[in-house]
């Protein structure tokens, strides 16, 4: 049985890192502001008051899903457009527990493998 001060620490602690990650987030932020106004997208680096900073300038790029399915069912892409369309195929978990018994050459190509655990911990009554 895990005693009161260890569950009480880890309560602490995992408060503590949620209010670390949220500073880190707003002073990251800042700097990157202040260093890579005006400048390109790409990497930077500086050297200044003793510390070698790298800060990177980045863009993301997604695709609205439904607009891209329904280009490709009124075959209205060219090919080039198509190529730059990436498929990443995935597990449906609750299909794959669902149809276990029905896997065939699909088995081979699924791995399992442990996940980090969850832990939540509330005060009790």
């Amino acid at each position: 049985m895990l005693n009161h001060d260890l569950l009480e620490e880890y309560r602490d602690v995992a408060a503590n890192m949620r209010e670390l990650k949220k500073r880190e987030l707003v002073l990251r932020n800042e700097i990157c502001d202040k260093l890579l106004e005006g400048r390109n997208i790409g990497t930077h680096n500086f050297s200044m008051e003793g510390f070698s900073v790298k800060a990177v300038k980045k863009v993301s790029y997604s695709l609205d899903q439904e607009m891209v399915a329904h280009y490709l069912a009124e075959d209205e892409l060219n090919e080039y457009e198509i190529e730059m369309i990436r498929t990443k195929y995935e597990l449906g978990i609750k299909n794959f527990k669902a149809g276990a018994d029905h896997i065939g050459v699909l088995e081979d190509a699924i791995t399992v493998k442990p996940s980090l655990p969850t832990l939540t911990i509330e005060l009790g009554e």
